[in-house]
C-alpha cells in the first residue's frame, strides 16, 4: 500500500471514533485567524491559534513528525492531506514510511501575501482537547 493510500485508512489521529478526515475538519473548524508553532520537540509539533499569536491557545499536535517543511507564524490556514503529485514531491526529499502521513497546510505569511503550502510528515494530527496529547512517544 502506497503512503498516499493509507492516509484513508488513518485512525490514529484522536478519539478512536475520529478518522483523519473528521480531525482535518475539526482543526479547521476550530483554527482561528492566525497560527503559531509553539513547540517541537523531535516527535511533537504543537500549534496554538488565535486572534493574533501573542493570544493563541492550543489548537493541535502533529505526532510523530519525521519532516517539517513550513513557516512558524501562519494565517488563514487550511490543513488538509497532500495530493498525490505534493506526496511524491516530499517523497523525493524524505524517505516516506508506510505510517507517515503528508499533510498540507495552505496559509498566508507575512513573506507574502499569496497562500503558501507548507508539508508535515507525521504518524497523525490530534486536537488539542484529546487526552492522549499527554502520552509518551513509543519507545
Amino acid at each position: 500500500m502506497s503512503v498516499r493510500e493509507a492516509h484513508d485508512d488513518r485512525t490514529r489521529t484522536g478519539p478512536a471514533s475520529e478518522g483523519i478526515d473528521d480531525v482535518l475538519a475539526r482543526v479547521n473548524r476550530e483554527c482561528e485567524w492566525d497560527c503559531v508553532v509553539r513547540g517541537f520537540d523531535g516527535y511533537r509539533l504543537r500549534l496554538w491559534s488565535g486572534s493574533c499569536p501573542e493570544y493563541a491557545s492550543p489548537l493541535a499536535e502533529f505526532v510523530g513528525v519525521s519532516y517539517m517543511e513550513c513557516a512558524f507564524e501562519f494565517s488563514h490556514p487550511v490543513f488538509r492531506l497532500a495530493n498525490a503529485s505534493e506526496c511524491s514531491r516530499i517523497g523525493g526529499l524524505v524517505p516516506l514510511d508506510a505510517d507517515d502521513i503528508v499533510f498540507a497546510i495552505d496559509a498566508e505569511t507575512m513573506a507574502r501575501m499569496e497562500p503558501m503550502t507548507f508539508y508535515v510528515v507525521a504518524n497523525g494530527l490530534m486536537p488539542a482537547d484529546v487526552p492522549e496529547l499527554a502520552a509518551k512517544p513509543p519507545a
